[in-house]
């Protein structure tokens, strides 16, 4: 590993700030966890009740007439685990965690059905809704420090061991407001056209400090922890006159240790419209929704950046960033089998890589990601439902789109709940969600920037309990 590896991985090691985690059932950003209804089934996407303004816009249509109002809160808990194998680590390898806790996620769905007319409206989280925090920082951030010892003892300083202090707190909220209108073309076909406004509110603070090793040398016979800046500034200045080559590397490895500090925000405004359609005959009934992409573009907020040169400017005040809430497209379809008891299946295609994602990671993704969908719901009395449903998620990204920062992940879900009406008029919907992730382990021959072969293994866990009430008026 040359001078100028060390020093660009050191300073880069904040470089990928601006693709955040996510706390999301769906895609790459869409929430699609929009309703404890969702939470309990699953498959909604052919739903005509109070959740369809979401789901499946053009359903509403088909409601009894009257006013309903969805007030909805869920409670989600995340890990994100990064298991990096790298021969400078100790042991040959290292875990880092990444915990997310939102207690409260909430969401309000409002509609008014009048003739052949609904209008609804809702307010949500369509995308983020959490922070994660990395107490103990990430591979990337740490793989280069790792190396010096074997560096310095290469270069005939006898070292063994480093520590830092490093830090990531990543918040991400894309707050919306849908507004839109259904409207019956028959008794058994509606159409529906809307419109999302999204406002993106990002927040990343994290730093890297106290790097400390512990070269074994004249003024350090006992080859105690020392802070890295000062060894290498005081090895520039022994070297300035017999070797001002050398010298200048030291002074260069001296900046590179120095702390850095990050302290951004971003924010964004976007418009996604929204079609849908839905088709009802005898007990099935068919629903269909577009969203477009949506284009957004955010801009830093910045507070704090001591970023050394060449790297600080990404994060600088002003400046503006891509992120695309990628267009999706649902199908679902349901059937009652005997009354009471209902079956549904649903499909969601996201067209990630046709979006303008940060640093042109749209790129670096083969297909959009495909969700298929499946539930049951039985109203086991007049006032007690139950209901459960299984996802499938497939990720189409590739090997050179994940990263400490920013991973997507094949998984199956499972949602299970029910429903109890207090009265004709308020209903209670509860439901437990989780998701199971598969593992994705990437080789690389040049592991973050060190020039040694190393692999990470990403992982995630999520679990989320709702509960909603529903009125109608």
């Amino acid at each position: 590993m040359n001078r100028k590896t060390l020093i660009a991985a050191c300073a880069a090691v904040f470089f990928g700030l601006l693709q955040p985690t996510m706390v999301e059932a769906g895609g790459l950003v869409t929430n699609t966890n929009q309703n404890i209804r969702f939470v309990r089934m699953l498959a909604r996407d052919a739903s005509t009740d109070i959740d369809a303004i979401f789901a499946n816009p053009a359903g509403t249509a088909f409601m009894d007439d009257g006013f309903y109002l969805s007030l909805n809160v869920q409670t989600i808990k995340q890990e994100r685990i990064i298991t990096s194998t790298f021969p400078m680590f100790e042991n040959g390898q290292k875990e880092f965690k990444g915990k997310t806790f939102v207690p409260v996620y909430p969401q309000i769905d409002v509609a008014y059905k009048k003739g052949d007319w609904t209008f609804s409206g809702a307010l949500s989280v369509i995308g983020g809704g959490g922070q994660c925090e990395f107490e103990n920082g990430l591979p990337m951030f740490e793989a280069s420090i790792a190396t010096i010892p074997a560096l310095l003892t290469k270069m005939g300083i006898p070292t063994s061991k480093y520590s830092v202090d490093i830090y990531l707190n990543g918040e991400q909220y894309i707050y919306s407001a849908q507004l839109g209108a259904a409207r019956a073309l028959s008794e058994s076909v509606s159409i529906y056209a809307g419109m999302r406004l999204n406002w993106v509110r990002n927040h990343y603070d994290g730093y890297i400090r106290d790097i400390k090793i512990n070269p074994m040398m004249a003024g350090n016979p006992l080859a105690g922890m020392m802070a890295a800046p000062d060894f290498f500034g005081m090895l520039s200045a022994s070297l300035a006159q017999a070797d001002p080559a050398t010298s200048a590397m030291a002074a260069g490895y001296a900046k590179a240790t120095s702390n850095m500090d990050l302290d951004m925000d971003q924010k964004g405004f976007g418009i996604t419209p929204i079609f849908g359609i839905d088709v009802k005959t005898g007990k099935w009934n068919f629903g269909l929704k577009y969203e477009m992409n949506t284009d957004i573009e955010t801009k830093n907020e910045t507070k704090v950046n001591t970023l050394p040169a060449g790297k600080k400017e990404a994060y600088d005040d002003g400046v503006k960033t891509a992120a695309d809430i990628p267009g999706m497209v649902t199908l679902g379809a349901s059937y009652e089998i005997i009354d009471g008891l209902r079956a549904a299946v649903g499909y969601h295609h996201y067209f990630d890589n046709h979006a303008n994602l940060a640093s042109n990671r749209e790129h670096l993704i083969d297909h959009g990601i495909n969700e298929y969908m499946w539930g049951v719901e039985w109203d086991c009395t007049d006032r007690i439902t139950v209901s459960g449903g299984m996802q499938f998620t497939k990720s189409g990204v590739t090997d050179a789109y994940q990263s400490d920062l920013n991973f997507s992940l094949s998984s199956y879900s499972f949602g299970f709940g029910g429903a109890y009406k207090l009265t004709p008029k308020t209903t209670i919907n509860a439901g437990y969600f989780c998701t199971k992730y598969d593992h994705w382990d990437v080789a690389y021959a040049n592991f973050n920037g060190t020039g040694i072969p190393g692999s990470t293994d990403y992982y995630r866990t999520s679990n989320t309990f709702g509960l909603g009430v529903d009125f109608k008026f």
